[in-house]
């Protein structure tokens, strides 16, 4: 209810409008934060959209709560949870540290391929084994445990929610906060 007249009244003033790519509505994907730079669609689900490009998002990290995030793993549940994802032995905690290499990452900065020993897994797989809030992290050994250092929250793809209200608050309209976070559509008015 704290919110329902200014949602009413954004309704209102967009009612008719559709954002389309070519003359046909997006799929307008969204995150929380992208921790300074959106995702391309192919990197996350392996379907290329146009409009789905990795894209600045400054501001994000200077308005949002807990935009870095820390997660800390002890080696030994790193193996475990590993090793059950992958349902084998495919590492020990033997000589981990050390071991644990970021390959290659995504145009939004986001880990693309990850080895443990000798093992290699996604930054999407590893996102969901250690329930960490973003594909967009580093990683700190330490002798024990490793530390996932995360920016921002969600899968990166399309606008960034907290990217958007930075650029509202720096008086951006929605018109152009669409502009920006969907390349090459438009706002147009359909019924």
């Amino acid at each position: 209810s704290t919110y329902y007249d200014k949602i009413s009244q954004a309704v209102n003033e967009t009612k008719g409008e559709e954002l389309t790519y070519l003359g046909e509505p997006i799929e307008a994907f969204f995150h929380s934060s992208s921790g300074g730079k959106t995702e391309s669609s192919e990197n996350v689900w392996q379907s290329q959209k146009p409009y789905l490009v990795s894209v600045e998002s400054p501001g994000e990290d200077e308005i949002m709560n807990e935009f870095h995030t820390s997660k800390e793993v002890s080696y030994k549940d790193v193996v475990e949870k590993i090793n059950t994802y992958k349902n084998q032995k495919v590492i020990t905690t033997e000589k981990l540290n050390g071991k644990i290499k970021i390959l290659s990452r995504t145009e939004g900065n986001r880990v693309k391929e990850i080895k443990f020993q000798n093992t290699i897994l996604s930054g999407n797989e590893i996102r969901s084994i250690f329930e960490l809030r973003s594909t967009n992290f580093d990683v700190e050994m330490q002798k024990q445990s490793i530390i996932f250092n995360v920016n921002g929250y969600g899968h990166g793809v399309g606008m960034s929610q907290w990217g958007a209200e930075a650029m509202a608050r720096n008086g951006s309209n929605y018109k152009e906060i669409l502009s920006h976070y969907y390349p090459g559509t438009l706002v147009e008015k359909k019924f």
